[in-house]
């Protein structure tokens, strides 16, 4: 498999994965912790199906242990904040919040790696920022709600575990880290919320017709985007073709959740991210 095929699928699913976490999680009687724990669980059991036909390759697990208690740290609080923004908030508002994910690992990158920033990132950096207060701003005055502090949130803490993720899978399988890195901090935040957690709502017909496709699409997603990585060790071309998840989410989101209110702007800011995390690749 090439990167390029490993990247589209990476988009496809992403943007389907969005759709149907948006649809379950703004549901009144849906936890979003709940359902945090449900979707990781089960996409690691699904993975670790997989990886059990194949093999586990846990070489150099331990010399890499505070990277992957890091991992687990942001993917765990990362993936509560998701839930609990997409519970409050529009999945097109969330995918053009999320891309200051980019800023962050571009940030994380310069300070912990000693990464030029050129002229363009400077531009691209304003030009997702301009994009993200567009959908923020309310009437004469920018203001976050809740679920958009959560989406930003959501955004630092996963751009920050890309580089995180990104240093692990120098030397770590892609598939063995991919189903690690969603067993793991979901049993953990199910031990941690265990009086919280309620997965009743999630065995209804209804709710688990929906349950079933995000998992596949999320570890579809989750896992192209790290073999694309890994295939291609062209970070910055990939990054400047994965943002157009937005456009896509905008655009989906607009056709199968009805949400159309103020699609112009919306498009535009989707455009204008889009184009700021190319500049910052």
């Amino acid at each position: 498999m090439s990167w390029q095929i490993a990247l589209f699928i990476y988009i496809f699913a992403f943007s389907t994965a969005s759709l149907l976490q948006r649809s379950i999680a703004k549901k009144k009687n849906v936890d979003p912790i709940s359902l945090s724990v449900t979707l990781q669980v089960l996409a690691g059991i699904l993975l670790g199906v997989v990886v059990l036909i194949r093999g586990f390759d846990l070489s150099g697990i331990f010399l890499l242990w505070l990277s992957f208690a890091l991992m687990i740290l942001l993917h765990g609080v990362g993936n509560i904040c998701r839930y609990k923004a997409l519970k409050e908030v529009k999945v097109s508002e969330f995918s053009i919040i999320y891309q200051i994910s980019t800023v962050t690992a571009v940030v994380a990158a310069i300070a912990l790696l000693n990464e030029n920033f050129l002229f363009t990132q400077v531009v691209g950096l304003v030009l997702v920022l301009i994009a993200a207060l567009m959908v923020t701003w309310k009437n004469t005055k920018i203001k976050f709600s809740k679920g958009e502090l959560y989406a930003l949130l959501t955004a630092i803490l996963f751009g920050l575990a890309f580089v995180n993720d990104a240093y692990i899978l120098r030397s770590f399988d892609a598939l063995t880290f991919t189903f690690l890195a969603f067993l793991i901090p979901g049993l953990l935040t199910g031990v941690i919320y265990r009086r919280k957690i309620n997965i009743s709502t999630f065995l209804e017909r209804q709710a688990l017709a929906r349950i079933g496709p995000a998992v596949v699409f999320d570890v579809a997603a989750t896992l192209s985007i790290y073999i694309a990585y890994q295939i291609g060790r062209n970070a910055a071309q990939i990054s400047s073709i994965s943002p157009t998840t937005t456009i896509v989410v905008v655009i989906l989101a607009a056709i199968f959740l009805r949400e159309r209110e103020q699609i112009p702007k919306k498009i535009i800011a989707a455009a204008l991210s889009v184009v700021g995390v190319i500049l910052l690749g």
